[in-house]
C-alpha cells in the first residue's frame, strides 16, 4: 500500500467525521398525531418519545397554523390523521432546513394557537405536545360561564336533566377486548338518552359534552349547575382485569366524599361568591355557611339516593346487575353540594359479552330507556318543591340554628315599620311555607307576597332542604309566626320528637324512606343503629317525627 492510498483514506475518514458533526442529530421521534374538535376550539396532540424544541405560529391568506420541530423524526403518516368535523382541512409536512421538520395545518378560519408540553404520567407513557387552536371570535368575546341564577325560576318550568358522557378526547376510558372505547360507547348511550328526554313532555336534556373531546371533572358539574340542572346523570362503562366481571351499577356520593367536599367549599375562597341552591355564601359567617352547606349536601345525597334507586330498579328489569343496591363512592363529578347527582356504570366493557351489548344500538337504547324511566319514577314521587301531602311545600333554614340570639332578644329583628299587608294575611311558618307562596318547581319568587317570617330572600334555598313533617294545626288557627316563636325564647325546650315504627316493604330503600318522611338519612341510621343503608323486607325501623 503506497503513501497516496493511505493519505486518501485518512482524508475520507476526516471528512466523514466532519460531516457527522454537521448532520442534525435526532433527539426525539414524533410517534402519533391526533385532532379533536371542541365546541370552542380544536385540539392537536403529538405523542413524542422525548421533549422537543418547537415553535408555533400562524400565516394568513389562506389561514394556516405552522408547527416547526427541531431535530425530530416524523414517524406519522399525516394523510391518515382524522380531520373530519374539525377546523382543519388538510395536514402537510416539509423540511425548510435540514434540522427542522415543519407541520402545516390548513384551517378554515383564523385561529390562535396555544401550546403545552405535557410530561408522561400513569396513563400516558410518552411526552405529549398539546396545541389548542382557539377561535379568534371566541377568545375575544366569550364570557365566563355564568353561575346558576338566584331564585327567579318561573312556575311550570321543565325539569332539566344534565347528561354527562364520561371521558372523551384524550381520555378514552376503558377499552374492551374488541378495542371498543368507553368514551364512544357512553357518548352513544348519552345521545340516546338525550333524544328520549327531548321527546318527554316536561323534561329538557342538557348535554355536558356533545362530541369526542375531554371536559374536566369539576367542569362537568359546573356546566350542569350553570344550566340549573335538576339532576346530573354521568354515564360510564366499567372495566376489570378479570373479564368475567359483569353487571351494571349505580353510584352516589359517599359520606366521606360529601364531608370532604363540604370542607373544600368552606376552605376555597373561590366559592365565596358562588351560590348554593340560589343562596350566596360571600356575605355569610362561617357557621352559617357550614349550616347551609350541610343542609344542602344532606338534601343532595337523599335525592341522589332516591333517583339512583329508581334507575337501578329499572335497569335490573332487563340487564344483569353487578350489585342489587346503590353503591357509594367519592367520584369528583358527584360532588356538587346543591344538585342531585349519580353515576351509572352501564356494564363491564372488559367483559366480551357485555362489550357486544354495549356497542349495540338496540341495547344502548334499552339502557337509555331504563335510565329515563327511573328518572320519571323518582320525580313522579318527588317533584322539585312539591313534597307529598304529609310534608311541607318548602323547608328553609331554621333561624335559631343559623343565628342563635341571646335569650333576652328576639330571634329575628322586627322591621322598622310593620307592613300592612302582613296583618291581613295568615302568617307563614319557617318550617312549612304556604303552598301559594312557592311556585310549582319549589322556588319562591323574589316578588312573592310578604310574610311574617322575614327570612331574607337570599337565604331561601333552591331545593327543599331536609324537609320535615309539619306539626298538625287546628283548622281555625293560623300557623305560628317566627316573631311569635321568638317571644318565647326563654320558654322550656320542646319535648323530644316522637318516634313511629315502619315495616319495610319490597322495593323500599332507606333513602326513599328518609326523603318521604323528611328525615336526614344519617339520623335514620343513628336512631336505628345502622352502619349502612342495607335493609330487608319485614324489618321494623324507627322513624323520628318532628
Amino acid at each position: 500500500m503506497n503513501s497516496n492510498s493511505v493519505s486518501f483514506r485518512l482524508h475520507w475518514r476526516w471528512l466523514l467525521v466532519c460531516l457527522s458533526f454537521l448532520a442534525p442529530s435526532v433527539l426525539a421521534d414524533i410517534l402519533d398525531m391526533r385532532i379533536w374538535q371542541y365546541p370552542d376550539k380544536t385540539r392537536l396532540v403529538f405523542d413524542l418519545s422525548a421533549p422537543v424544541e418547537h415553535k408555533v405560529f400562524t400565516l394568513p391568506g389562506p389561514d394556516r397554523v405552522v408547527i416547526d420541530f427541531t431535530n425530530v423524526k416524523m414517524k406519522v403518516n399525516t394523510a391518515a390523521v382524522g380531520i373530519a368535523g374539525t377546523a382543519v382541512s388538510s395536514v402537510r409536512t416539509g423540511a425548510p432546513t435540514n434540522n427542522v421538520t415543519r407541520v402545516v395545518l390548513d384551517v378554515n378560519e383564523t385561529l390562535n394557537p396555544v401550546s403545552e408540553l405535557i410530561p408522561p404520567n400513569d396513563k400516558y407513557k410518552n411526552y405529549r405536545l398539546a396545541i389548542d387552536l382557539k377561535r379568534v371570535a371566541s377568545s375575544q368575546s366569550m364570557s365566563p360561564v355564568k353561575k346558576a341564577p338566584a331564585v327567579t325560576q318561573s312556575r311550570g318550568r321543565n325539569l332539566i336533566i344534565a347528561i354527562d358522557a364520561g371521558h372523551g378526547g384524550e381520555d378514552p376510558g376503558a377499552m374492551g377486548p374488541r378495542k371498543s372505547r368507553e368514551k364512544n360507547v357512553v357518548l352513544a348511550i348519552a345521545k340516546e338518552l338525550q333524544a328520549l328526554v327531548q321527546k318527554e313532555p316536561g323534561y329538557t336534556p342538557f348535554m355536558v359534552r356533545t362530541g369526542d373531546y375531554y371536559v374536566g371533572l369539576r367542569d362537568r358539574s359546573d356546566k350542569a349547575r350553570a344550566a340549573n340542572a335538576d339532576l346530573f346523570v354521568s354515564i360510564h362503562a366499567d372495566a376489570f382485569k378479570n373479564p368475567a366481571a359483569h353487571g351494571a351499577s349505580v353510584y352516589v356520593l359517599s359520606d366521606r366524599g360529601a364531608t370532604s367536599e363540604t370542607a373544600r367549599w368552606l376552605a376555597d375562597k373561590e366559592n365565596e361568591s358562588d351560590l348554593i341552591g340560589g343562596v350566596s355564601l360571600d356575605d355569610k359567617e362561617d357557621h352559617l355557611r357550614k349550616t347551609l352547606l350541610d343542609l344542602s349536601m344532606t338534601y343532595q345525597r337523599n335525592a341522589s339516593m332516591g333517583a339512583a334507586s329508581s334507575i337501578l330498579s329499572r335497569m335490573g328489569a332487563f340487564a344483569k346487575l353487578h350489585k342489587r343496591s346503590v353503591e357509594q363512592a367519592a367520584f369528583v363529578v358527584l360532588k356538587s353540594p346543591d344538585m342531585p347527582a349519580l353515576l351509572v356504570e352501564t356494564g363491564f366493557i372488559s367483559n366480551p359479552q357485555e362489550e357486544a351489548q354495549l356497542t349495540s344500538q338496540a341495547y344502548q337504547r334499552k339502557m337509555a330507556t331504563a335510565i329515563l324511566a327511573g328518572i320519571k319514577d323518582y320525580f313522579a314521587k318527588h317533584p322539585p318543591g312539591a313534597a307529598p301531602q304529609s310534608q311541607p311545600q318548602l323547608q328553609t333554614v331554621d333561624i335559631e340554628e343559623v343565628e342563635p340570639a341571646a335569650p333576652s332578644k328576639p330571634a329575628v329583628a322586627p322591621a322598622p315599620a310593620p307592613a300592612p299587608a302582613v296583618a291581613t294575611k295568615p302568617a307563614v311558618t319557617v318550617a312549612a311555607a304556604a303552598p301559594a307562596a312557592a311556585s310549582s318547581d319549589g322556588f319562591i319568587p323574589v316578588n312573592a307576597p310578604a310574610t311574617t317570617n322575614k327570612v331574607p330572600e337570599d337565604m331561601i334555598p333552591r331545593p327543599p332542604l331536609n324537609p320535615v313533617t309539619p306539626r298538625p294545626a287546628a283548622a281555625s288557627k293560623p300557623a305560628a309566626t317566627v316573631a311569635a316563636a321568638s317571644s318565647k325564647a326563654s320558654a322550656p325546650a320542646p319535648a323530644k320528637p316522637a318516634i313511629t315504627q315502619y315495616v319495610i316493604k319490597r322495593g323500599d330503600t332507606l333513602s326513599e324512606i328518609a326523603a318521604s318522611n323528611g328525615v336526614a338519612i344519617t339520623e335514620l341510621r343513628r336512631v336505628n343503629g345502622l352502619s349502612n343503608d342495607q335493609i330487608r323486607v319485614g324489618q321494623t325501623i324507627k322513624i323520628p317525627k318532628s
